[in-house]
C-alpha cells in the first residue's frame, strides 16, 4: 500500500534531524581522536625527554621507544645524534633507521672501517646488554644488530651467550653465514670481510 506524501515527507525530516545529530557527534569524536593522538604524542616526547637526561647511556637510548626523528621530537633527536657522534663516531657503532616492532627498539648497526684497528671499533659491545630479544623475519631468536656493509645487509644475531651468528640472505631467503663464540671474533670476521669502509690502498 503507497503511503501518503505527507507521512514520507515527516519521515524524511526525522531522518535528516537524526543524521544531523549524528553528524555533529561523529565530528566531536574526531575532534577529540585528534586530541588524543597530539596528547599521546606530547606525552611519548615528554618520556623521552626524561629518560635521555644527562648523562645518556647505551641502556637509556635502548630504551626510548621511536621509529622517526618526531617520536621523540626533535631537540631529544639532535641530542641523541650529537651522543652518537661524540661517544661512538669511529668506534663502529652508528644509528640505525632501522625498527624493531616486536621490542620497540630501533636496530643498532655495526659499521667496521678497514683503516681504523678493530680494537677502536668495539663500541657495540656497550649495547648489547640492552638489547632486547625478538624473533623476526625468518630470524632465530636473538638480540638483532644490523651489519652496515659496504656490499650487503647483514645481521648479528646473539642467540646465547656463547652463540653468536651472522645471517644474511640467500634467493632472499635468510641463512647464517657463520657462528661464533665470542664477540670479539665476530667483529673481527665482520672488519675483515663486511666492512662499510675498506681499506685504503
Amino acid at each position: 500500500m503507497k503511503r501518503m506524501r505527507a507521512e514520507v515527507e515527516i519521515e524524511l525530516d526525522e531522518l535528516k534531524v537524526e543524521y544531523a545529530k549524528l553528524a555533529v557527534t561523529h565530528r566531536k569524536g574526531e575532534r577529540l581522536r585528534s586530541r588524543i593522538v597530539k596528547a599521546s604524542s606530547e606525552l611519548h616526547i615528554v618520556k623521552a625527554s626524561e629518560i635521555l637526561c644527562d648523562p645518556i647511556t647505551p641502556k637509556k637510548v635502548m630504551s626510548v621507544d621511536y621509529k622517526m626523528y618526531r617520536d621523540i621530537g626533535k631537540d631529544n633527536y639532535r641530542r641523541l645524534s650529537k651522543w652518537y657522534n661524540e661517544r661512538y663516531w669511529g668506534k663502529g657503532v652508528m644509528s640505525s633507521a632501522q625498527y624493531n616492532a616486536d621490542t620497540g627498539q630501533t636496530i643498532v648497526s655495526v659499521s667496521m672501517d678497514q683503516n681504523q684497528p678493530l680494537d677502536e671499533q668495539m663500541g657495540i659491545i656497550d649495547f648489547i646488554p640492552h638489547i632486547l630479544p625478538s624473533e623476526i623475519d625468518g630470524f632465530p631468536k636473538g638480540k638483532l644488530i644490523n651489519v652496515f656493509s659496504e656490499d650487503d645487509f647483514f645481521y648479528i644475531i646473539v642467540v646465547a651467550r656463547n652463540d653468536i651468528q651472522l645471517w644474511g640472505h640467500k634467493n632472499k631467503e635468510p641463512y647464517c653465514m657463520s657462528a661464533f663464540k665470542s664477540y670479539r671474533k665476530t667483529l673481527e670476521h665482520v672488519h675483515l670481510y663486511y666492512p662499510s669502509r675498506v681499506k685504503d690502498d
